[in-house]
């Protein structure tokens, strides 16, 4: 209410100046902070200021102030006026503070001819009815008298309310509103919160919304039109310093033409408003031609008059020049925006004019470095040019003009924690003043002194190398990073180095001065300097510090949570309006996402699930790259991880969707996370900090070399800045992306709940102890109210669908080289593995379920970790030949290696600096997930495990990508079935598929026969890429005698006579007799037994023909013990098996062999078939222990039908080793 007071008191003081006829008058927001009044107040220099008793403490004590009643202003109606003054429509009627991209405040002063044109045009385009009722926040100084003048009651919206989407439709909803002024991303909160009958139950008397304020995107406005059809929407290009421009009425332009208008990007604006002025000019203040585009200069009446006391920016930002050459010169207005005409008159809006350099592969804004120096408290005035030829030595020189004692290295350093390094100032000089062309009041480029590049280079003594090994460092250096000065003194990774580059200055220092530093040694010691005193103690040059760390002192992590910690934010309406708001309609399936690490590994995932399965509109912060632009850097990486394909014809479908939905849903935006507002500038940083609806942080560097200070920057200060962007604009709900590194080595069954701030001390990895801090700035921004979910995750493994890996990732890097060089270390190491799409599925619901997780830690740990020698002994098992060694002689083994190739490298790095001894793996922590598991059974979801499919799957295709060797193939001269001819039925899944794989694999020319063709059709073509023999699908149903013989037909005509036939097809229920399950029995009869009966007689007469075949019939264990619960299905295993005895004894002397394979429960689709779930709860104890694989069953079809001619494998049972019959 405190606002809503606010508000009427602002419009009574109005009305009481415009009465009385006093002059100008100045509105204050209750919500600046109290320096920013005083400091307007001080520049505007009021006569007086009126305010009420409760928010005198808000202005100067030294202010003079007029405390006034509410109740003053109601008696004025009914006293006599006073006598007004003269004026005219140039007089100031009000100054409007307004910031810019520099965010320091500008008064804009506002005649009263700008509201005058304003009030009178729109009164006629869009006159109101009797009965209108308008609603006014946003805007409220331009906006309060509109409806006033023609006697429309105007209601004020409270500041609590305007922001509260179900506060705002109850507004007005009660108060029957009829139109309001909406900025875009106002309105697009509302309609992602509100439930859309809701919605237009409470809208039903508005008729006509006005966007002002922002771009209205095309696919924003399409959404508006779709949920509030009855309302005319109007699109106003408005500007403070010019008041409203142009118009249009967006509901007249999409029906007319509606094909021409989603085309668009965004939204058109219309015409300019009559006397409004428009010139389209180029930097030289040349007027452009319809259809070409440069910045947009507005004149005409609704002009303002400049700014309040800035003479300097007045004379930037309005000037004076001729619209025609037979015209008067006018003042026109430098709006910053890029744009063109159209040749209807239409003004088409492309952007703002930043201007854009590249200098050694960055794009870079030369106005961001001018506006982050001019930020600087040291810096009075500046400008920043490019100097060099193109493509060679091209630099920033910056001419700085300071308010007292400042050395370049003080000002180098300030910038670092506002610009990536790329846009650093090369060279900083120094003057007095800043030369300026006196016509214009423009730079004069001309008058700025020459630099000397020998003179900048000695002028800070401190940064300058003094030895000759500094001297030699320093050139080194200056190569390897491309820069034309060093300081001494100044860290490698903040001058733009990376491990790419890292190894470049090694190899370098290793061929200039004969000794051997290590990645740690150039993290330990970083600087000129340091690697100086360190090569110099090598050589015996001066006293060694080789072998200590004496230099590095590990960081006391409290403390670094408390200095990077951003303190309190005062955010409690936004939070109200959050809660009150928080379970109302699905508010997060269309909202707008902020995802950092979008380049990343699970980034890549992230955004694959994000489009694949939600409506949000994604918004991507990506660092640029020399050469590459933040969209293309993104593209390369979704495509390096599978999510984009490589080629476009060889795209899957999946693919296909992804890159069409990242046309209207994703946006990349440049910056990086470690500098101030996240790189962006501040219009659009604002921006976002309104447009964002939640936040995914995934951006870290991960690299377990690393020690914490190369890692802080990005871990650490990364996380501060999301946070200060979470608690910004609205509050915007954050899940964090922490890692299981939190803990140290050693501990056993971590929770999700445990203190780990007891464990500061214990940490000694970089990459742990920045993961560690900014997850503690995480807690506390949740203790102060901040919607949070935090997410330790473990090892992410390869997806299982193309099965893309993090190429850097240690347990892809130990098996590559285990396959290659066939041997693997001895060690007591679980593996711990975790696909990244389930990773990324689990995350990304979640989003969309925040209830479920918020305020919680989520461990996405896998608790069941594999044994790696079990690993190893499935991959002896499956044709990879590995031998265990003990750690030491691997260790050697892997060191040799890495001197062979750089692709060997990767491995020996992370064991020489990460795992050094067999120990580290042994005392791996472990974990419990209990947060998550309750979340994964909500959510009808369960935690894969890593079992042979899954390795079988990952195997598969790294060796098909090339990444791991290719294994030892089955083929024909040890298994007697290449070129063989088979029969498979029930091919479509489980056993029949597994059984379908394995004779492909071996050189066998297979028929896969099933019911689901397109299922056939699939793994058709997955086979055929690793296969010896062919495969062909054919659609049969078992029970169809007909179709039956169709299979053989077909099979023998494209691949020739049979040689071996599989009878997998079957189906188990779980049924008790007295409950009559009658379908199901007879449907188990016909398939289990009339289906053999059908496939035998179909092959027979062939098989006898040439005297050779093989059948094998997948029978069961329940075909040798009738079990309870399955007396239908153990009797047709029954038929099975007597009626294999007797084909047996009649078809031995024909050369026809006749198998059984009995196998007991298997991880197929028949557990899930049973409908008496009676039986199957008092029956079925396939949960109670490890049950065998369909591969399993595959294996011993392999064997059974690769024996000499003359061997017989008449059964095989084969069974879970827990649960024999």
């Amino acid at each position: 209410m405190r606002m809503l007071v606010t508000r009427i008191r602002t419009l009574s003081f109005n009305n009481h100046t415009r009465k009385t006829g006093c002059g100008a008058y100045l509105p204050l927001d209750i919500s600046y902070p109290e320096h920013l009044i005083k400091s307007i107040i001080e520049e505007a220099e009021p006569k007086c200021a009126l305010s009420t008793r409760q928010l005198r403490s808000r202005l100067p004590e030294d202010a003079d102030v007029i405390i006034v009643n509410i109740n003053e202003f109601i008696q004025l109606k009914d006293s006599k006026p006073l006598k007004p003054i003269s004026m005219d429509w140039n007089n100031l009627a009000y100054v409007a503070y307004s910031s810019g991209t520099t965010g320091k405040p500008k008064g804009i002063k506002c005649p009263h001819r700008g509201a005058v044109l304003s009030y009178t045009w729109r009164h006629k385009e869009f006159p109101y009815k009797p009965d209108d009722k308008e609603a006014c926040n946003v805007f409220f100084i331009w906006e309060m008298l509109r409806p006033l003048l023609k006697g429309i009651p105007m209601y004020i919206i409270p500041d609590n309310v305007i922001y509260d989407p179900i506060q705002l439709c109850k507004f007005l909803k009660n108060n029957q509103i009829t139109r309001m002024l909406f900025t875009p991303s106002l309105l697009e909160v509302t309609l992602n919160t509100i439930n859309l009958k809701h919605l237009q139950d409470c809208f039903s008397t508005v008729r006509i919304i006005i966007f002002c304020g922002e771009v209205v995107t095309t696919p924003f406005f399409k959404r508006c039109i779709a949920s509030l059809p009855h309302i005319q929407f109007v699109n106003l290009y408005s500007i403070s310093e010019c008041h409203d421009v142009a118009c249009v009425d967006l509901t007249q332009c999409y029906t007319h033409d509606k094909a021409a208008f989603e085309s668009r990007k965004f939204s058109p604006v219309g015409k300019h408003l009559p006397n409004v002025k428009i010139a389209i000019m180029n930097e030289n203040l040349e007027h452009q031609p319809v259809g070409v585009s440069g910045e947009i200069y507005i004149g005409g009446p609704s002009l303002a008059s400049g700014y309040l006391k800035m003479p300097k920016l007045n004379a930037e930002r309005f000037i004076k020049t001729k619209l025609s050459p037979s015209n008067q010169p006018i003042q026109l207005y430098r709006t910053g925006d890029w744009g063109y005409m159209l040749s209807n008159g239409d003004l088409e809006i492309c952007g703002r004019c930043d201007s854009m350099v590249k200098i050694r592969g960055y794009s870079v804004e030369v106005q961001a470095v001018e506006a982050s120096l001019m930020s600087l408290s040291s810096v009075n005035n500046c400008v920043v040019l490019v100097k060099g030829n193109e493509g060679e030595d091209k630099f920033l020189i910056a001419y700085v003009v300071t308010n007292g004692e400042v050395t370049r290295k003080e000002v180098r350093n300030q910038l670092k924690k506002k610009l990536p390094f790329y846009m650093i100032p090369s060279y900083i000089l120094f003057l007095e003043s800043i030369p300026v062309v006196p016509a214009s009041g423009k730079l004069d480029k001309k008058a700025l002194p020459e630099y000397n590049r020998q003179l900048l280079d000695t002028s800070d003594l401190s940064g300058i190398p003094t030895t000759d090994t500094e001297k030699k460092l320093a050139k080194i250096w200056m190569t390897v990073l491309q820069l034309s000065t060093i300081d001494i003194e100044e860290s490698f990774f903040d001058l733009g180095g990376h491990s790419l580059l890292a190894a470049t200055l090694l190899n370098d220092l290793k061929e200039e001065f004969k000794v051997e530093l290590t990645v740690k040694d150039l993290f330990l010691f970083p600087t000129v300097k340091q690697q100086a005193q360190l090569i110099e103690g090598r050589l015996n040059l001066s006293p060694s510090i080789d072998g200590d760390e004496q230099m590095y002192t590990q960081p006391n992590l409290l403390e670094e949570v408390e200095r990077h910690d951003p303190g309190f934010v005062n955010i409690d309406m936004s939070l109200r309006a959050f809660w009150r708001s928080f379970h109302v309609g699905n508010r997060w399936h269309k909202g707008r996402i902020f995802v950092t690490g979008a380049t990343g590994f699970l980034g890549a995932f992230l955004i694959q699930e994000l489009l694949l399965n939600t409506k949000t509109f994604i918004y991507c912060l990506v660092r640029e790259q020399p050469n590459m632009d933040s969209t293309k850097r993104l593209m390369d990486s979704l495509k390096k991880f599978g999510v984009l394909p490589k080629e476009a014809s060889k795209a899957t479908e999946k693919q296909k969707n992804v890159a069409n939905l990242m046309k209207s849903r994703l946006a990349t935006v440049k910056g990086d996370v470690a500098i101030a507002n996240m790189g962006m500038n501040m219009d659009d940083y604002l921006h976002m900090c309104t447009e964002i609806d939640f936040i995914i942080h995934a951006a870290a560097l991960v690299n377990l070399a690393y020690p914490y200070n190369a890692l802080e920057r990005p871990n650490v200060q990364g996380t501060h800045n999301i946070i200060v962007f979470a608690f910004t604009g609205k509050v915007k709900p954050l899940h964090y992306i922490s890692t299981d590194a939190v803990f140290p080595h050693g501990l056993q069954q971590c929770s999700e709940d445990s203190d780990i701030t007891i464990y500061h001390k214990q940490l000694t990895e970089g990459y742990s102890q920045t993961k560690w801090v900014a997850e503690q700035l995480v807690q506390k921004a949740k203790k102060r109210g901040l919607p949070v979910v935090i997410y330790r995750l473990g090892n992410l493994a390869g997806d299982r669908d193309n099965v893309c890996w993090n190429p850097q990732d240690f347990t892809l890097l130990m098996l590559q080289s285990a396959t290659k060089f066939q041997i693997a270390p001895d060690i007591d190491w679980r593996m711990e593995m975790t696909p990244v799409d389930f990773t990324a599925n689990i995350i990304v619901r979640i989003t969309q379920n925040l209830s479920l997780a918020v305020g919680k830690v989520l461990h996405i740990i896998n608790t069941r970790p594999v044994k790696s020698s079990w690993v190893f002994e499935w991959m002896n098992s499956h044709g990879y030949s590995v031998r265990t060694v003990p750690f030491e002689d691997w260790r050697d083994r892997m060191k040799l290696e890495s001197t062979m190739s750089n692709e060997n490298k990767k491995l020996w790095g992370l064991v020489e600096n990460y795992a050094i001894n067999a120990q580290f793996f042994s005392t791996l922590s472990t974990f419990r997930n209990c947060n998550l598991l309750e979340i994964l059974e909500k959510l009808g979801l369960t935690y894969p495990d890593i079992d042979s499919a899954l390795l079988k799957l990952y195997f598969d295709k790294l060796c098909r990508q090339g990444i791991f060797q290719r294994l030892s193939r089955m083929s024909a001269v040890n298994t007697n079935i290449h070129g063989k001819v088979v029969i498979i039925t029930g091919a479509s899944s489980g056993i029949g598929c597994a059984i379908a794989e394995a004779f492909v694999k071996a050189g066998a020319n297979v028929a896969m026969a099933a019911r689901r063709e397109d299922k056939l059709q699939e793994l058709c073509k997955k086979f055929s890429e690793d296969a010896q023999g062919h495969v062909i699908a054919v659609k049969t149903d078992v029970t169809n005698k007909q179709q039956v013989k169709e299979l053989v037909q077909h099979t023998e005509c494209s691949l020739g006579p049979v040689d071996i036939l599989v009878n997998c097809a079957g189906v188990m229920y779980y049924t008790l007799m007295r409950n009559l399950k009658e379908e199901e029995w007879e449907r188990m009869i016909d398939i289990n037994c009339k289906g053999v009966t059908n496939c035998i007689g179909a092959v027979l007469d062939g098989m006898i023909k040439k005297k050779s075949g093989h059948i094998v019939n997948i029978s069961s264990d329940a075909g040798r013990r009738g079990f309870a619960g399955l007396a239908v299905y153990s009797g047709s295993k029954f038929f099975v098996e007597g009626l294999s005895q007797a084909l047996r004894q009649e078809v031995a002397s024909l050369g026809i062999r006749v198998t059984c394979l009995q196998p007991g429960d298997v991880k197929t689709e028949l557990l899930n078939h049973t409908t008496d779930q009676e039986a199957k709860n008092l029956y079925d104890g396939s949960s109670n222990t490890k049950i065998l694989e369909p591969d399993d069953v595959a294996q011993a079809c392999i064997y059974a039908t690769s024996q000499p001619a003359y061997v017989a494998v008449n059964e095989i049972l084969i069974e879970p080793r827990e649960a024999p019959i």
